[in-house]
């Protein structure tokens, strides 16, 4: 009896609340019932008069404080930060997923290239040849089969053709086991290289197989600077372009400057690409261009070429340009290379040498090459 007594006891509060609550609730439902009619997806109104339209407008304000509204809505708002939560943490999870990816992929220079050229290539076909197919297969495999040729070509003309390999530099003993493999590996090259001229010369040769294959001046402009600019074989002609033009910017730094360029270059054109892929109505393909072929392309440039063109530049920069002026009057040559300086870094210590002569003296010393001055203590 006791311990029914005291559980009788502690339910009175819960019965005065729900009590209480009981109003609240009534309301609640009053102003759903009288509010319900008035919404739009309902075919007509069943209470359209002013009367019960002002008796919502009088309801409302209490149903908002009450305490069943009030506990409505605390639910409601932890219901919806535990979905905000389960959502964040699975957008979390995926981005991991896609970032562990993406480092992989970092280490397929290859494969990235291939993929890249590709889709760029497609996304050429919808901008400037809408009604032809697989013409960027076609213009791949051919740059493809241009930029092998090219390079053997280039490598045996300026290759040593001597097959015989020696035991050592100064011995005239031929190594029989390394001369044979020499031999073999020169041999299925060169085979390689006159079967893939022939077939390339059968491919183009059949007018069935390229009939539809019309390419536009512009088609085979931008695909052609896509090509040449994102194949990594090409990049040593480019760095070679851009150190003839002896831009006093860049440092001496072509070697660094050449594939940030160029990948900042490919990222752009191909989001150009997505851009108007995207406005003539191909979704999908843009969003992968835009992906793939511009931000995956220019992150795994700043990865792998912006650090370290920022530590090399950092050398540099406690020493002043040159002015024209003063190279003009000193009339000189570089004290480190003995080549004549279109460019050059002033010391503190007065003395002028070329930017990447500098650079590559301080990465061995703190001390100018002439009078031996410390030059880090300036």
């Amino acid at each position: 009896m006791i311990i029914l007594r005291h559980l009788d006891d502690s339910a009175e509060p819960m019965k005065s609340s729900y009590r209480k609550d009981e109003p609240s609730k009534a309301a609640c439902l009053l102003c759903a019932l009288v509010v319900t009619p008035y919404f739009t997806w309902l075919p007509t109104p069943l209470l359209i008069s002013g009367l019960s339209l002002f008796y919502c407008l009088l309801v409302f304000p209490a149903c908002l404080s009450t305490s069943a509204w009030a506990a409505a809505l605390e639910a409601a708002r932890e219901a919806l930060q535990q979905a905000l939560a389960g959502v964040w943490e699975g957008l979390s999870d995926v981005r991991r997923h896609v970032a562990r990816l993406e480092r992989a992929l970092m280490t397929m220079h290859n494969l990235t290239t291939l993929l890249n050229q590709l889709l760029t290539l497609v996304a050429c076909d919808v901008v400037f040849l809408p009604g032809q197919k697989f013409s960027s297969l076609y213009t791949l495999m051919f740059l493809n089969v241009v930029s092998y040729c090219v390079k053997y070509v280039s490598e045996m003309a300026h290759k040593d053709l001597v097959m015989e390999v020696t035991i050592s530099p100064r011995s005239g003993v031929r190594h029989l086991a390394l001369t044979t493999t020499r031999l073999i590996y020169e041999w299925t090259k060169a085979i390689t290289f006159v079967i893939t001229v022939v077939s390339m010369l059968l491919v183009f040769g059949l007018q069935r197989g390229l009939s539809r294959y019309q390419p536009s001046a512009g088609y085979l402009l931008v695909a052609v600077l896509y090509y040449a600019a994102s194949e990594r074989r090409l990049t040593g002609a480019w760095q070679a372009a851009l150190e003839r033009l002896c831009l006093p910017n860049l440092d001496g730094l072509e070697e660094l400057w050449t594939p940030l360029l160029l990948g900042y270059g490919c990222a752009a054109v191909a989001g150009l690409l997505a851009a108007t892929a995207a406005w003539l109505g191909h979704v999908r393909l843009a969003l992968a261009v835009g992906y793939l072929c511009c931000w995956f392309r220019a992150r795994e440039t700043s990865t792998s070429h912006l650090a370290a063109l920022g530590q090399q530049r950092a050398l540099l920069l406690p020493f002043r340009t040159a002015e024209p002026a003063e190279l003009r009057d000193m009339d000189d040559v570089c004290a480190v290379c003995l080549a004549p300086m279109r460019e050059a870094r002033v010391t503190p210590c007065h003395h002028l040498f070329h930017s990447s002569c500098l650079r590559r003296c301080l990465q061995v010393t703190d001390r100018c090459a002439i009078c031996k001055r410390d030059l880090d203590s300036e």
